[in-house]
């Protein structure tokens, strides 16, 4: 059995290359991770990449399961500034009942 424990987590992260700019071919990681059934997040901003990837820890640690995490050139290879979420970013998991 794999899993994650309440302390851990798995980011499983991506990069993604789609014009071949960067690389020698081009790549499209979703098949990949949508055949290992793992969510994937997709970050649309540099501020985004910072949230997300808090977000898909807390994922990974509340489900005990991986997290996916697609970055592409597009949103790496800029340059901008941004607003690191604060220490203790509040993560507020689901509330379930007991099982019946």
């Amino acid at each position: 059995m794999e899993g994650t424990s309440p302390r851990g987590g798995v980011l499983v992260v991506a990069g993604d290359d789609h014009a071949a700019k960067s690389s020698a071919s081009a790549h499209q990681s979703e098949y990949t991770l949508l055949a290992g059934f793992i969510p994937i997040l997709y970050p649309a901003t540099a501020d985004e990449i910072l949230h997300f990837g808090q977000l898909g820890w807390a994922m990974s640690r509340h489900a005990d399961l991986y997290a996916g995490f697609k970055a592409i050139t597009d949103t790496l290879d800029l340059t901008s500034t941004v607003r690191p979420p604060p220490l203790g970013f509040a993560i507020r998991g689901p509330e379930l009942g007991t099982p019946r």
